[in-house]
């Protein structure tokens, strides 16, 4: 079936709501962590460098920070602005590019609230994980060398881009196969593991930045992601299974890849339901925004062309209630 694509001029006016609010929005959650930040970010060559020699990890976003900086000066709206298009611009042309319906993936996208919990929160995270995004059609071709090296770049901005390593190899290959359903197996055992014993998790962040956190999040209060959060990932994945012989019989590999990252968010859910919600919950953002991605495509080969109507209004209705959950406002 041959789908009609967005242009660039509709699909930067439907995402421009939220490329505004995240620049111009109130400096919530972390946002005034980095704005403050940012101005102590030295101007001259020789003091970044001493400033970069005193950062454990992060150092790729220092000097995205100081060449802002170099043009920009103390602006703090310029730095929001900047920080903005570069989360923005891979994000509209991957998912008006492969999205079989773009309103439907941006949909998905608020409704999540990736827009509110990482453009106005983990700033630093989400330019590595849409780093890692844009490079999507490089992966969907296996050059996987290229591939790396931006995983590698991208783990200067934020250290747990280094978990896509291996990610970029276990989701090649057909939906569901030995290494996405292994990598589901072995997150179970993990989760019931770490049920019994959640300090044993700190033991694999020793000498890292988050050593002792999972320990020190959990006696604050976090006790995991919310299990309304698994069972949302749990869909894109349950309806792919109902169509598995369709998607193998296309060899769709953009639908390959995004099925496979979606069976891995919910291992990371599962991981993270049992330990932190705030520290081992953020990795699923690497891997949920390909759901959003396919959610289309399996919308429309699970149904009928009269129910799809109504299947959208569901979807439209449940993540809503989805919404105010994560809001916290149910």
């Amino acid at each position: 079936m041959k789908v009609k694509r967005w242009n660039w001029i509709s699909a930067t006016i439907l995402f421009f709501p939220i490329f505004w609010l995240a620049c111009m929005g109130p400096a919530i959650n972390d946002i005034p962590e980095y704005l403050r930040a940012y101005k102590i970010i030295p101007l001259t060559v020789s003091d970044l460098a001493i400033y970069l020699s005193t950062m454990d990890s992060g150092q790729g976003f220092a000097i995205i920070e100081w060449l802002i900086k170099l043009v920009f000066g103390n602006n703090l709206t310029a730095f929001r602005v900047i920080i903005a298009i570069i989360h923005s611009v891979p994000v509209i042309l991957i998912f008006k590019k492969y999205s079989e319906s773009y309103w439907v993936t941006m949909y998905l996208f608020v409704a999540s609230a990736t827009h509110i919990g990482w453009m106005m929160n983990g700033l630093r995270q989400f330019i590595a994980v849409v780093m890692i995004l844009a490079v999507l059609p490089l992966m969907i071709k296996k050059k996987h060398i290229p591939v790396l090296i931006v995983v590698l770049l991208a783990s200067t901005i934020h250290i747990s881009a280094l978990f896509m390593i291996p990610i970029v190899f276990i989701v090649q290959g057909s939906a569901g196969n030995k290494k996405t359903m292994g990598f589901i197996a072995l997150a179970i055992v993990v989760m019931f593991i770490l049920s019994k014993n959640p300090a044993l998790a700190d033991m694999f962040l020793e000498g890292t930045e988050y050593e002792g956190a999972l320990t020190e999040m959990q006696r604050m209060g976090d006790d995991g992601v919310n299990p309304i959060r698994v069972l949302v990932s749990v869909v894109p994945v349950f309806l792919a299974f109902l169509q598995r012989k369709r998607i193998e019989r296309e060899e769709n590999r953009v639908i390959h890849i995004c099925v496979n990252m979606s069976v891995i968010t919910v291992g990371l859910n599962l991981v993270a339901m049992v330990t932190s919600g705030i520290l081992m919950g953020r990795m699923a953002i690497y891997t949920s925004l390909y759901s959003f991605i396919i959610m289309p495509y399996l919308i429309r080969n699970a149904f009928t062309k009269d129910s799809q109507k109504l299947v959208n209004i569901l979807m439209i209705v449940l993540y809503f209630i989805y919404y105010c959950f994560e809001m916290g406002v149910l």
